[in-house]
């Protein structure tokens, strides 16, 4: 039967039809299908594996997706903004979208946030040098007024501070250095440094980077161990949700807009100041490590690197970044940060996020802690030639170590004293300058047995008896009280040369006898010399060769045999009698001298002397003494050293004042002389009233004046010079062949009472033995301060390094 034939199945009524089976063609496979899917599985694997790195790039597979992309499909259901943070938005949309205002000198804003001084600024003056106009230098020293080496850096301190660690005070640090940075239109890009910080690159290659750069450089990624999202609080709820809290290094570079939203910011900051706090909640979350990195990852996540151009090491996994030691810091070390391309991110769940950037931009910053170490406490003999150096600590009469500490001592009786004694040494200058050679040529400055500016510690003799000593400049002999001692409070220090087996009395016919201003020869043909003060008191014994053995920052111990010395054997004199110090230690140009047996050279280091605690005031002596700074001529005359100087200027203001008025005369009328024995520093009168003038100007209408009928000449103020002075110009003495002298606040006026300051520097007229006008000048030791003052007498050159004095590398 064929397959089509119909079967019968009872009745017609029954009669089923099935039909039979097709035949069909052969299957035709859709090859364009199988190519396509074939192509796109490629390119999606390939997309994977090479992920886009632009930034405009819209890739499938990131986190944030393809904004496109994002825009086609629904938007996902978001919570409804508060008040607050509407008004946030806004604003900070608004700020964001205003068109950046040009500027014909845009500038870089390099904001220093540091405890104290800056122990790199000499080499960011290297690197600042030949680029005025390009930058800013703002300094934020949160515990102790820094002193500043470089000339970009005066008067560049913002009112400061306290800052803690692991506190909202950091990021209130950095938010008070924007504000300060952001008064400069000029100022395109701002960059937060540590006091630690280094430039790996010169100038212009960081300039032009970070001007040309479109986005700001700030750190920011997810930690999600639990020294990052694990510091998460939900007291931040609802403004800062878990999902957008960051993480990121504090070191910032940002553009102008991004400085202006963080000032305009208050919503996000308080968040982060109320809950982002160590201990809270039993959490240790730092504000400086989160606030920033946060906030920009929620209003611009877009407009920042993720990353920073600062340099910091976290691979140690401790609470501070590695340090460096001077040892490690090489060529190499340098070379390989500068070629660093990848920012990884170490979260705390031992986890790392790498991010690659482009290779020029890892450049600019590297935070650089450099540790010193301290040699052992060694002796060291000098050898009969000329030792290289010695180098030992200068204490001042008021340091806590000084025999005349008194911690009840007051504002008031601090100001006489050294008003006092600084006119009687002007008294004693201006005579002794005007007398001629060989006539009371004996007579020395006033000698104030209470008061003295610099003690030098030192021990003489075999074995060492230890002294204490006053430096003096203005003297050209070393001597010390010797038996019998009534004179000295302490009568353990007086010197007994019976007992000392390198004592030698110096004959009258020895050279060295020769050199005394005043000679004499006892019965025994051993040389004498007598030194007479101006207020009568009188030191005379034996000239004689001993042993001196110094106690120094760098090299232990130091002894230096065979060093002439006047041993005072009048200790029953009552002239003596007061003297809390064993003598004097001379620092004259003269054969007898320390400093001409050890090489002609010397400096002293003075830091501020109106801390007591103050440990680094520093004497070296030798051909290696700390000869650094800019030059000046010097001239020895009549046993003192004389500078030239050429002009005055307050701030950007030049004074008019003529300039030969401090040129020395050959009758020895006029001169600068810079001297160790006086604190304060004295002018001509005229020259002084042109310099207050200019001062009044300044402070009229701002502080009271305050006159005091006993010394009408005084300029003072009702006021606090910490408080009341911040960002008062600094007063320059402009010396010859380019050399500055530079005196801040702390160096230009001192209190005479609690709430009452003046100008440390006075007329040659403010006393009553000279009522003649005069036109000497002296820079005393206040004006020196926070300088390495170094002395070349065989070149005839003053060197002036402005530094800490902590700084100097010993």
């Amino acid at each position: 039967m064929k397959a089509g034939q119909a079967w019968r199945l009872g009745g017609m009524g029954d009669m089923q039809i099935l039909p039979g089976s097709r035949h069909r063609p052969p299957l035709k496979r859709p090859i364009w299908i199988i190519f396509l899917v074939s192509f796109v599985s490629l390119f999606l694997v390939c997309a994977y594996v090479y992920p886009p790195h632009g930034n405009a790039a819209c890739y499938l597979f990131s986190s944030r997706g393809c904004k496109a992309l994002a825009d086609w499909l629904p938007p996902s259901p978001t919570r409804e903004l508060t008040d607050e943070e509407i008004a946030s938005r806004v604003v900070i949309r608004d700020i964001l979208n205003m068109p950046s205002v040009e500027s014909k000198n845009s500038k870089i804003a390099f904001m220093f946030l540091s405890p104290s001084s800056l122990p790199f600024e000499k080499l960011w003056d290297m690197f600042f040098r030949g680029h005025e106009g390009k930058f800013s230098v703002y300094v934020h020293a949160s515990k102790e007024k820094p002193v500043h080496v470089s000339r970009y850096f005066l008067n560049r301190d913002i009112r400061s501070d306290e800052v803690v660690w692991g506190k909202i005070s950091m990021v209130d640090a950095e938010r008070r250095l924007l504000a300060h940075a952001l008064k400069d239109p000029d100022n395109q890009h701002f960059v937060l440094l540590s006091d630690s910080c280094v430039p790996l690159h010169n100038f212009d290659y960081i300039y032009n980077y970070l001007m040309h750069a479109n986005m700001s450089f700030v750190d920011s990624f997810v930690d999600p161990g639990p020294h990052g999202n694990g510091r998460y609080s939900e007291h931040m709820l609802p403004e800062v949700e878990k999902k957008d809290f960051r993480k990121g290094a504090q070191w910032f570079s940002m553009r102008r807009q991004h400085a202006l939203i963080v000032m305009a910011d208050s919503l996000y900051y308080s968040r982060f100041r109320d809950y982002c706090k160590p201990g809270l909640d039993g959490k240790n979350c730092i504000a400086d490590e989160h606030y920033l990195p946060t906030f920009f990852n929620m209003v611009d996540p877009g407009g920042i690197a993720n990353w920073s151009v600062t340099h910091v090491d976290w691979s140690e996994r401790k609470w501070h970044p590695k340090s460096y030691r001077a040892q490690d810091v090489t060529d190499d070390l340098l070379k390989n940060i500068t070629s660093i391309d990848i920012s990884v991110h170490v979260t705390s769940d031992e986890k790392s996020e790498e991010q690659s950037m482009d290779s020029s931009s890892s450049f600019a910053l590297l935070s650089l802690l450099i540790f010193s170490a301290f040699p052992t406490g060694t002796t060291r003999v000098a050898s009969t030639g000329k030792p290289r150096r010695l180098c030992t600590e200068l204490i001042h009469h008021t340091s806590i170590i000084s025999p005349s500490y008194n911690h009840n001592d007051s504002v008031a009786e601090h100001a006489i004293r050294i008003t006092k004694n600084s006119a009687a040494r002007l008294a004693y200058l201006q005579s002794k300058a005007k007398t001629n050679l060989g006539i009371s040529n004996d007579i020395q400055a006033h000698l104030d047995t209470n008061t003295r500016t610099f003690l030098v510690r030192f021990s003489i003799g075999q074995p060492p008896t230890p002294q204490l000593a006053m430096m003096d400049t203005g003297s050209y002999l070393i001597w010390v009280q010797c038996q019998p001692c009534i004179s000295i409070s302490n009568t353990s220090n007086c010197f007994d040369s019976s007992q000392s087996s390198s004592y030698a009395a110096t004959s009258c016919h020895d050279a060295n006898c020769y050199h005394l201003r005043r000679k004499s020869c006892d019965a025994s043909n051993r040389c004498k010399f007598s030194v007479t003060y101006e207020n009568l008191i009188t030191a005379e014994g034996i000239l004689a060769t001993e042993q001196f053995t110094f106690e120094t920052f760098d090299e232990g111990r130091f002894t230096v045999p065979n060093v002439s010395f006047g041993c005072s054997t009048n200790g029953a004199d009552d002239s003596l009698s007061q003297m809390r110090f064993n003598g004097i230690f001379g620092l004259g140009d003269s054969p007898l001298s320390l400093v001409k047996k050890m090489g002609n050279k010397f400096s002293y280091c003075i830091g501020n002397i109106d801390d007591s605690e103050y440990r680094y005031n520093r004497l070296v002596i030798g051909e290696w003494a700390d000869i650094e700074g800019y030059s000046t001529p010097l001239e020895t005359y009549k046993g003192f050293y004389y500078v030239s100087l050429e002009g005055i200027s307050i701030g950007e203001v030049t004074l008019d004042i003529d300039p030969t008025v401090f040129k020395r005369t050959p009758e020895g009328d006029g001169g600068v002389i810079i001297d160790s024995g006086a604190e304060l520093s004295y002018l001509p009168e005229f020259e002084y009233n042109e310099l207050c003038k200019h001062v009044d100007i300044l402070l009229d209408g701002i502080l009271q004046q305050v006159i005091y009928k006993e010394e009408p000449w005084l300029m003072c103020y009702n006021g606090s010079v910490s408080r009341d002075l911040v960002g008062f110009p600094a007063v320059t003495f402009h010396l010859a062949e380019g050399a500055d002298l530079v005196l801040d606040t702390g160096s230009l006026f001192y209190h005479k009472e609690p709430q009452v300051f003046c100008l440390a520097i006075h007329p040659v007229r403010s006393f009553e033995e000279n009522p003649e006008p005069d036109s000497l000048s002296v820079i005393g030791v206040m004006a020196q301060q926070n300088y390495n003052v170094a002395y070349d007498l065989t070149n005839k050159m003053l060197y002036l390094q402005r530094i800490d004095c902590q700084l100097l590398d010993d």
